[in-house]
């Protein structure tokens, strides 16, 4: 279980054909349980949650930045076993 706090400043400095970026703040969290099984076998279960806080974020140093900031918010859940 933890979470992850990124705090991103407003890029200024730009090159003479390049825009400027916001800045943003993004928090994400998981948690994961796993569970021993018999014959040395291990259960996964996992939730990942991704931009909490619903921003808009655009990395400054994508070069797809303009046309494809990361998703918004989003979970995903899922199960794992390794054998």
């Amino acid at each position: 279980m933890g979470a992850k706090l990124t705090r991103a400043l407003r890029q200024t400095e730009t090159a003479s054909d390049e825009r400027e970026t916001a800045g943003y703040t993004q928090l994400d969290a998981y948690l994961r349980k796993s569970f021993a099984l018999s014959g040395g076998q291990t259960l996964s279960l996992f939730a990942h949650a991704n931009n909490l806080l619903d921003r808009k974020i655009i990395h400054h140093t994508s070069y797809l930045k303009e046309e494809a900031p990361l998703p918004g918010r989003n979970i995903s859940l899922g199960l794992r076993m390794d054998f």
